[in-house]
Order: structure tokens, then sequence, then C-alpha cells
């Protein structure tokens, strides 16, 4: 009897560990590029030099649009994309915002960060939207990707939205120097970006 007790608390046990190791969705091969560069912005948004061509950007359903992540867009794609997402936040007095065509984040301003950081983007319908912020273990042996922060888990209409990070965990600890990845996923559409923080 006592043996039996034991065989099934060691499975909850095991069962616990293994769902609280899993990830709330399924990761984006973006995730696993590395965390060496970042596209470096003013706290207005400006970009500052040439973008990191592996960051932020736009998605349609079923194909990367130029400027997404993933391609291989020039600076140009990721200037047109940044422009075209400021373009959309205009309000003018009276007169209605459209909503966005496509997924897009525009990048995290300011970046480098000191304080904290604004992560913007469109969302063109109705979705569950995860919006999380990654780090990467470094040195030696294999790196590990955990979950720092999770910015937002909800369902959200379609518009465009911005988030602030204070560069805090989950915990409420400030997180040490160095860069992390922000990962936008939304049903099978992910974006990434690089936010370095100082």
């Amino acid at each position: 009897m006592n043996q039996s007790r034991f065989v099934i608390a060691l499975a909850a046990v095991a069962f616990l560990t293994l769902a609280g190791a899993a990830p709330p969705h399924h990761l984006p091969p973006c995730i696993n590029d590395p965390y060496d560069g970042i596209t470096q912005t003013l706290g207005d948004g400006t970009v500052v030099g040439e973008p990191d061509a592996r960051d932020w950007g736009c998605a349609e359903r079923g194909a990367p649009a130029h400027g997404a992540v993933g391609a291989a867009p020039g600076a140009t794609g990721r200037a047109s994309a940044t422009r075209e997402r400021v373009a959309t936040d205009l309000e003018i007095e009276g007169v209605p915002v459209p909503l966005p065509t496509v997924l897009c984040m525009a990048p995290a301003a300011p970046n480098p960060a000191t304080v904290a950081t604004r992560i913007q983007f469109a969302l063109p319908a109705s979705a569950h939207v995860n919006v999380s912020v990654y780090a990467r273990q470094q040195g030696h042996g294999p790196r590990e990707t955990s979950i720092v922060r999770v910015l937002l888990d909800g369902a959200l209409a379609a518009g465009t939205f911005a988030l602030s990070w204070d560069l805090d965990d989950d915990g409420g600890h400030r997180v040490p120097p160095g860069i992390y990845r922000v990962v936008l996923v939304t049903g099978e559409d992910a974006l990434c970006g690089d936010v370095e923080v100082r």
C-alpha cells in the first residue's frame, strides 16, 4: 500500500516537473538564432545605424513578408516596415486609424535599454497573443534558452499595441546586462527581436 502511494507520488512529481519545464507554446525557429546583435533605436523608435536583419519586422500567414523575421531583408525593407508601423499609429482628430493588415513588431525602443523599453506590434485580426522575453545561458556546455518574463498572454482584438518591459524578470528582479530575445507568437505566426540590457 505504501509502495503504491510512493509510485503515484513519484509519477505526480515527474508529471509536474515535465509540465513546468514545457514552454507555453511551440518555440519558433528564430529562438535558436544567435543572440548577438540588435537594432539600435532611440526612445522615440528612430532606428540608429544599420538594423539587424534577423530582428523585428512583419509576417504574413503562410509566407514571410519582405522584412519578416527569417527572410533575409536589407535595411530598406526593415526601415519601410517601421515607417508603415509608425504611420498606423497616427490619429487625426475624428478620423479612425485603419486596422493593420499584417502582423508586425517594430524594433524595441530604446535599444539598448537601461531603465525600460517599449515593444510595439500590430495585430491584423483578433487572436491569442503571447509576448515573452527569453534569455540564453552563455558559457561552457549546452546553451539553454529560458523564459525570463511573460509580458502578455491573452486574447486581443485587431489593432496596434504597445507593451513596456521594465527589464525585470517574472520574479520582479532586474535582469543582468546582456542580449534578450522578445518573441511574439500568435497562432502559427511568430516574430522575434533582440534587446540589449545595459
